[in-house]
């Protein structure tokens, strides 16, 4: 009974007696020194987290500071009191994840406590300053994969510290330190709690924001600039209404916690950025409106295009700053909802990001185009596939047109005799570097074949430099047009008729193409007649182009961006200040560097001479295969042509052909430019003989066919080269050949290494994922191997 009443009425002896029995001995106290050294090693940790460290748990500058020295700190004085295997395991992990030179701090730590465990000594200050170390370098950690997974290797090396410090606690003390766990963990409940329903509140109003912003920038582009004025208006008192709720005091304590307190930023600044924007656009609204640039008799109103210069630039640079900072808010821990409509917030402020850098291009260096800084003298050269050349079609008729603050002149129009020089007399000697295919078309001669290369600034400079020879006038730019911008221009001049024809044709813009094409070598009975006819026709639509009223740039880029796209419209100056405009707008033609990769034309000449292009057809199918490692590549390119010209029926001019081959037969050179040597050609099976010409970096390989009526032949190119070797991409820039029928062309690539994704690719891609192309166009096609690289 003694000893019983002993027992009870000493209970922390007897709970000390327990906690001895469980961990093998007891620890002897801390000295008042010790204690001194135990907190000046947590304050040196805390310190150092706070300056060598840009960990940012909650974005807010002086609080991460402050979280940071409290981690620290407290691991600190954890790994005074932890056990061996938990700092062991601790320093093994921020070791090996690690960043730099911190890896060498981890290394140190696992090192410090290995000697621990080799002397069995349990000292208190080196497993604090271990537990520092430890602790300072989670801080610092580099590991690839997951978002978050730093933060899981940082709380695997330091949880287990931090338990097994608090399992060798006196009883109250864990008590005490199991209150506080609770008390936090339920505040940042709390906290978390508020801050989802400021965010969700905020939904509705980014949702009526977003919806008035697509309305406002509609309502922009069709000039209603009063409806796009108010739609602004709303966005920006959505966007207004959504930054109320998420910066409102439901979520002020909830900026401390870790993740949550980031995403309440990137939502504020996401909704405060659009608000900028909104007012941002509805002052272009109210100040910018393209459409009143045109001049009544003609041209366009440079004084006015000068006003806009401003507000378009200025508009400009917010979206520019704007899609960068969107582009970096998005987080995988947002509302779903929320991250839905600022996604779509982020698409709708990436395409008026271009759409303004395009305007600002526009207001820049559209102006010299125009004539401000001088006059600027353009060769319009007007090009028909029913006989192919490089760039398309032959060049049948030119117009040349003067631009003078932005007034335009119509100077001349004529067909190539006026622009060849006379057999019989001097030549002119060519003094730029041209490509031999296209110095062997003989172009002093046969302007007709100016257009002999694929590449448009190289045709405008050898266009230039033989119409100054030939004229005296030196030109400032190239325009080329076939018979589908043709077509498109007579949309914006009416029907005009066709001088020589029975009752008057009317060609306007459904039926050009085809006349010019086809029907034009029907109607007249010689090539000069119907060239008088063309000089006269080509005359009055310029005529009419450059002295009536325009319509707005929404209407013009509807009715000729297509024909941009495929090629049937190019431009190229001679002035290197306006190439980042056209190039913009895919207009200056140029044949893209390969910068390593692969590059694939199919070309088209001509041979007859005749027009029996407006019959042929062209599909082709390209199957590579690659090996990324040593970058080989096994290219072969299959080219069908069909003739679809009636067996008979067609004028000499149509269906002849000095080859000595029947009356209706297309005889076409058929080439690929390639950056590839050629192993083989076969037609219809049989091996050929092909002619392969080295230009620059790239081969030409070509050979002759002769097609018969309604009859078809293949051709096939077996290549071998090289692309970058070890690359996890294949790119292909492909150039297209503007014909008067559809040309197909159908990629298939195949990797040694596994399959390939094709989704990189702005073309469509079928379930095998071979990429269909527009053999009209130019595209660039890309495949990456799949969980490899980014298409």
């Amino acid at each position: 009974m003694t000893t019983t009443a002993a027992a009870d009425s000493d209970p922390p002896q007897a709970a000390e007696n327990a906690r001895r029995s469980r961990h093998g001995r007891r620890r002897r106290s801390t000295t008042p020194a010790e204690l001194a050294a135990l907190v000046g090693l947590a304050v040196a940790a805390g310190l150092v987290a706070v300056l060598a460290s840009d960990a940012a748990p909650t974005s807010t500058g002086w609080i991460d500071a402050v979280e940071r020295a409290g981690f620290a700190t407290l691991v600190t004085l954890a790994g005074s009191r932890s056990r061996r295997w938990a700092l062991v395991v601790g320093a093994a992990l921020v070791g090996v994840a690690a960043d730099g030179g911190w890896q060498l701090v981890g290394m140190a730590a696992l090192l410090g406590t290995a000697t621990l465990a080799f002397l069995g000594s349990r000292d208190r200050l080196a497993g604090a300053a271990i537990g520092g170390l430890i602790a300072n370098t989670a801080l610092h950690l580099e590991v690839g994969g997951p978002l978050g997974l730093e933060s899981l290797v940082a709380m695997a090396a330091t949880v287990p510290i931090l338990v097994s410090a608090h399992r060798l606690l006196g009883s109250r003390l864990r008590r005490r330190w199991r209150i506080a766990g609770i008390v936090a963990l339920v505040g940042a409940g709390v906290l978390a709690v508020l801050a989802g329903i400021g965010t969700a509140l905020a939904i509705g109003p980014v949702e009526d924001a977003v919806a008035a912003t697509r309305a406002g920038v509609a309502a922009a582009q069709d000039g209603q600039g009063d409806l796009a004025e108010r739609k602004f208006d709303e966005a920006r008192a959505a966007f207004e209404a959504a930054d109320g709720h998420v910066g409102s005091v439901l979520t002020v304590g909830a900026r401390l916690l870790p993740v949550v307190g980031p995403n309440l930023d990137s939502v504020q600044a996401a909704v405060s950025l659009g608000a900028e924007l909104s007012g941002s656009a509805r002052s272009i609204a109210a100040d910018v409106d393209f459409d009143r640039l045109q001049r009544q008799d003609g041209g366009v109103d440079l004084a006015l295009l000068a006003q806009f210069r401003r507000p378009v630039l200025d508009a400009a640079a917010v979206l520019d700053r704007a899609d960068g900072e969107l582009g970096s808010l998005t987080s995988p821990w947002l509302l779903g909802p929320l991250r839905e409509r600022l996604d779509d917030l982020d698409a709708e402020v990436a395409d008026l990001h271009r759409q303004t850098t395009a305007a600002a291009l526009g207001v820049e260096h559209a102006p010299a185009l125009l004539g401000a800084e001088g006059p600027r003298r353009y060769l319009f050269l007007l090009g028909n596939p029913a006989e192919l050349r490089d760039l398309g079609g032959h060049l049948g008729n030119w117009a040349e047109v003067v631009v003078d603050d932005g007034r335009l002149q119509l100077v001349d129009v004529g067909g190539p005799l006026e622009l060849s020089f006379p057999v019989s007399g001097p030549q002119p000697e060519l003094t730029g570097s041209y490509p031999p295919p296209l110095v062997e078309m003989n172009p002093t001669l046969y302007p007709q074949n100016w257009g002999a290369d694929p590449d448009l600034p190289t045709v405008a400079a050898l266009s230039a430099e033989l119409f100054a020879a030939r004229t005296g006038r030196a030109i400032d730019g190239v325009v080329y047009a076939d018979t589908a911008a043709f077509a498109a221009f007579l949309e914006l001049t009416g029907p005009i008729p066709v001088p020589g024809t029975v009752g008057g044709l009317q060609l306007d813009s459904t039926n050009a193409s085809d006349f010019l094409t086809r029907g034009q070598f029907a109607i007249f009975p010689d090539d000069r007649s119907g060239s008088t006819a063309l000089e006269q026709l080509i005359s009055t639509v310029f005529e009419r182009l450059t002295t009536g009223t325009l319509p707005g740039p929404r209407r013009l880029s509807e009715l000729f961006w297509p024909l941009v796209h495929d090629g049937d419209l190019q431009m190229v100056t001679l002035h290197d200040a306006d190439r980042p405009l056209l190039d913009r707008f895919g207009l200056s033609g140029a044949v893209p560097d390969r910068k390593g990769g692969d590059l694939l034309a199919v070309i088209n000449r001509n041979a007859g001479p005749n027009k029996l292009d407006a019959y042929l057809r062209r599909t082709t199918s390209v199957l590579v295969e690659w090996d990324p490692a040593s970058g080989g590549v096994r290219s072969a390119v299959t080219v069908r042509l069909t003739n679809e010209a009636p067996a008979g029926g067609l004028t000499p001019t149509v269906a002849g052909n000095a080859a000595g081959q029947p009356a209706g037969t297309n005889v076409s050179d058929v080439s690929v430019i390639t950056p590839f040597p050629l192993r083989s050609a076969l037609v219809d099976g049989v091996r050929f003989a092909a002619q392969p010409q080295l230009v620059g970096d790239l081969w030409r390989h070509t050979v002759r066919v002769a097609v018969p009526p309604g009859g078809t032949v293949e051709v096939n190119f077996h290549l071998r080269g090289n692309v970058a070797a070890g690359a996890d991409r294949y790119r292909m820039a492909f150039v297209g050949q503007p014909m008067a029928l559809p040309t197909p062309v159908e990629v298939d690539l195949r990797s040694s290494e596994g399959p390939v994704d094709a989704r990189g690719s702005t073309s469509p891609v079928d379930k095998r994922g071979r990429v269909a192309l527009d053999g009209r166009a130019d595209a660039m096609v890309s495949w990456s191997l799949q969980g490899r690289g980014r298409p």
